[in-house]
């Protein structure tokens, strides 16, 4: 992400006058900003920042990075285990801050934080996650076509030019503030309860089940291995990404998207059938209705981002004398056609990390490689192309 841009951001947000701050009809403003495959706000704590921070709808908890809480001096309230995508589990402590200010115009009541080292799972400009109680416990509004977020703090009058979609505002536990969105969504057809999770990249990603249901996690159907990342680490079997026919979720319709569809054998923590995620989310203005506990939207003028996977079509695990080894060949990959197999060895390169950057690369970039099988070394060589 360029630096500029998170500057810009931060600038917007000071400028914006902190007088705006005082109950009116009208809806209070602030920046937002698409980078990096994550929504960005500023926010400063305590009177302190501001800090970049990314907005996830798919946590019930608000994240903070442990040198920006020990900086701060917040003062620790317990701990608290997390757990998410494979059901990776973490333990950390809890902070509280008295004071959080979203982009100079939104002020949260106290807040809890949960410290956690996200250890390259966040970019590094990011101080941590914003919880989706902080769009879903007020009449809020996310304008990605403008980059705005706009706030209603006496509640929204009507909601003219929106559509009402089949969604619930729900908390997690019983008399628990609001702080998950579901919806109804079809894809080929088939209908899938979703969670709005503003903090996951993917347009649609599919659960065990549910992508066992959709026929998409299918060996005889092209897919690319995909990683999948959630807190604790990777889930323990690759995802894969495949290509459907239709997505049709209110005033959304895409044609033959991408699908991120995890093994059928991996479980998740999360509930209903899969996440609709940021790549998505974006081609939507998204309001939220607190009086009703519903989600409306209406379609902007962005174009559906382009298709987004690895090339390479290789799931490569380290081997024991620290080379790499070929678990799974994606059908009809470039890697395919000529000739790799799962359960290869690569021995050129030699080092697991330079296998890792000699096989991804964008498309037109040939490759080479020593692969060894059964004893023989063979030389491969392909040109990295889309193939799904």
């Amino acid at each position: 992400m360029a630096r500029r841009e998170l500057i810009g951001l931060g600038g917007a947000a000071l400028a914006a006058p902190t007088a705006a701050l005082a109950a009116s009809a009208e809806p209070l403003a602030a920046p937002i900003l698409l980078a990096a495959n994550r929504l960005w706000v500023t926010a400063t704590i305590n009177g302190r920042g501001p800090y970049f921070f990314c907005v996830d709808t798919g946590t019930t908890v608000s994240f903070l990075r442990p040198e920006i809480a020990e900086k701060l001096a917040l003062p620790a309230i317990g701990t608290r285990n997390v757990s998410g995508i494979g059901a990776n589990r973490a333990f950390s402590g809890m902070v509280e801050a008295r004071e959080v200010l979203v982009g100079e115009r939104f002020r949260l009541p106290p807040t809890t934080f949960q410290v956690y080292d996200f250890s390259g799972q966040l970019p590094p400009q990011a101080a941590g996650l914003l919880a989706a109680t902080i769009f879903t416990g007020r009449d809020c509004e996310l304008d990605f076509e403008k980059a705005q977020w706009r706030l209603w703090p006496d509640g929204r009058r009507h909601f003219a030019g929106l559509e009402r979609l089949p969604s619930r505002i729900i908390g997690s536990a019983p008399f628990q503030q609001p702080d998950r969105i579901e919806l109804d969504a079809r894809l080929d057809g088939k209908s899938y309860h979703l969670q709005v999770d503003t903090g996951s990249p993917p347009g649609l990603m599919l659960f065990g089940p549910a992508a066992k249901r959709s026929g998409l996690f299918d060996d005889s159907r092209p897919f690319a291995p995909q990683p999948t990342r959630g807190f604790g680490g990777n889930t323990a079997r690759p995802s894969r990404v495949a290509r459907a026919q239709s997505f049709e979720m209110g005033p959304l319709r895409i044609d033959r998207p991408l699908v991120s569809v995890m093994d059928p054998n991996q479980f998740s923590a999360f509930a209903g059938d899969g996440l609709i995620g940021l790549q998505f989310l974006q081609l939507l203005t998204l309001a939220t209705d607190t009086r009703h506990y519903r989600l409306w939207a209406s379609r902007n003028g962005k174009s559906v981002p382009a298709d987004d996977y690895a090339l390479s079509g290789l799931w490569l695990e380290p081997s024991a004398e620290g080379g790499a080894r070929v678990t799974t060949v994606g059908k009809g990959s470039p890697a395919e056609a000529a000739g790799v197999r799962d359960g290869d060895s690569i021995v050129s390169p030699s080092n697991y990390a330079e296998a890792m950057q000699r096989t991804n690369g964008p498309a037109g970039q040939a490759i080479s490689l020593g692969i060894r099988r059964g004893g023989a070394t063979l030389a491969v060589r392909y040109v990295l192309a889309p193939w799904l």
